[in-house]
């Protein structure tokens, strides 16, 4: 099979297991959100960030140099695999001993036995995360997504189960744990790589070379993602981070499952062609094209469509978070050229460069956030659109020696989506003002559908080139 052929296959796995597998939970979340009320998924959003940190340190640094390493041995899988398990012991110690002080930090008791059960999760993952590197690497999504259903399909009964019976936030945290504990079987049971008894520091040290700077990277990402969630539920209301939590889960689903389905294709396809770098710059640009062209009026889209969309799916309970979810689409507009040029980095083995940067934009938003914070919760979520636009210009600026791509051209080839993403959502919003007494769940459909028909008909007209790039991508 080509390497266009493996892509298009592997992208066509990726978006089933988005839509249907992790959306799956996205869903559930949001029937749970209806159940369990904004002061449950506040007390989630306090302990996220130790779900995540425990995640990103087996999900990027080692898996990702393995997949970007052209010939792998046995000592390379068999060093690795032993190399996260430790790791996830070491730092699921860290998260049990301190517990107790970020349920004094926050004054919630209950932290601490949620933050010791809830990151037992990333303990599972470590004993599949090589057989899950691997098959990203040969780019086999339908084996991940195959593999995948069981997980998702019992751990989101069990979430529905306990929160029907009154378990409350706790249905929210073995719903995750069991996923992960049955897709971590799933891979370890059905792969076809198991683990020697094999120890090479000699090829620890080349991964590390690499995958340090990304793993120190996602952690330091991991926190300042999280700085908000930290923020609001230390100086607001626990239900003011139920708010936030449940605003930028809605909004970061849609661009994450998008954007990541195209990370997940082009990483190992660009992986495969780093020493052809007029041909990777190609392949760059007419991704970013296309990603771009589909979140941005997704998540302006969504923006416009809140007030229905809160109405219809979460209830008046939830009304409050509408401003939330706005600001924070628009703050996620401009992602897919953020992940991108991060790519470029990871891709070239520059790793040092990706740390560099992201050191850099997180001490900018530091500082952003603690002037924020001074205002309101408002203004601090407006400090998020700030951030991204600054973000934008950091990631572009380290990214100019490794590709001929510069910001200049890459915000040229994206002005015409911009333009004709804002006037529609003008449109869109401007049905919704009118407050038809019909329904939110009309509303929401043909809220929808004007916008889906203006932006393909202002598409035709204005940006002919790309719109046809999709079509036949689609075709």
């Amino acid at each position: 099979m080509s390497l266009k052929k493996k892509a298009s296959v592997g992208a066509a796995w990726s978006l089933i297991n988005a839509l249907f597998l992790k959306g799956s939970v996205f869903f559930v979340s949001l029937y749970l959100a209806s159940i369990l009320g904004p002061n449950d998924f506040g007390l989630i959003g306090m302990i996220s960030v130790f779900f995540y940190l425990g995640n990103i340190i087996l999900e990027s640094g080692l898996s990702e140099s393995l997949i970007r390493t052209q010939k792998i041995t046995e000592k390379d899988l068999s060093t690795i695999f032993y190399m996260n398990i430790a790791m996830a012991l070491f730092i699921y110690f860290v998260f049990y001993t301190t517990a107790p002080f970020v349920s004094i930090f926050y004054d919630q008791e209950i932290l601490t036995d949620l933050i010791r059960v809830y990151c037992l999760s990333f303990i599972f993952n470590a004993f599949s995360a090589v057989q899950m590197a691997i098959l990203n690497k040969e780019m086999k999504f339908k084996k991940i997504t195959v593999m995948s259903i069981p997980a998702h399909l019992l751990g989101c009964i069990l979430g529905v189960l306990m929160a029907l019976n009154n378990y409350g936030v706790w249905s929210i945290v073995y719903m995750q744990l069991g996923i992960r504990v049955i897709q971590s079987i799933s891979l370890w049971l059905f792969s076809k790589w198991k683990p020697s008894l094999i120890f090479s520091f000699t090829h620890l040290k080349i991964h590390l070379k690499f995958g340090y700077n990304l793993m120190l990277s996602g952690i330091i990402d991991t926190i300042f993602n999280n700085i908000y969630n930290i923020i609001i539920g230390k100086y607001f209301t626990v239900i003011q981070l139920g708010f936030y939590e449940r605003a930028n889960s809605m909004k970061t689903y849609p661009v994450i499952t998008l954007s990541g389905i195209i990370h997940k294709v082009t990483y190992p396809l660009l992986s495969g062609i780093q020493d052809d770098k007029e041909k990777m710059a190609q392949v760059y640009r007419k991704m970013l094209r296309i990603s771009f062209f589909f979140i941005a009026p997704t998540m302006l889209g969504m923006g416009a469509l809140a007030t229905p969309l809160f109405q219809l799916i979460l209830g008046s309970e939830w009304m409050d978070a509408v401003p939330y979810f706005q600001i924070l689409c628009l703050s996620a507009i401009f992602y897919p050229v953020h992940a991108f040029n991060v790519n470029i980095l990871k891709v070239c083995g520059r790793s040092d460069l990706f740390l560099k940067s992201v050191i850099i934009k997180k001490a900018l938003i530091l500082s952003i956030v603690l002037i924020a914070i001074g205002f309101s919760i408002e203004a601090l979520l407006w400090s998020t659109l700030v951030t991204s636009i600054i973000g934008l210009f950091i990631n572009t600026y380290f990214n100019k020696n490794l590709i001929n791509y510069s910001i200049r051209e890459q915000l040229s080839d994206l002005i015409y989506t911009t333009i004709i993403t804002v006037t529609m959502g003008a449109i869109v919003l401007t049905f919704i003002n009118y407050n038809l007494p019909i329904g939110s769940l009309f509303n929401l459909l043909l809220g929808t559908l004007i916008g889906i028909l203006s932006y393909g008909v202002l598409s035709f007209l204005f940006n002919k080139t790309i719109f046809t790039t999709v079509v036949k991508l689609i075709k």
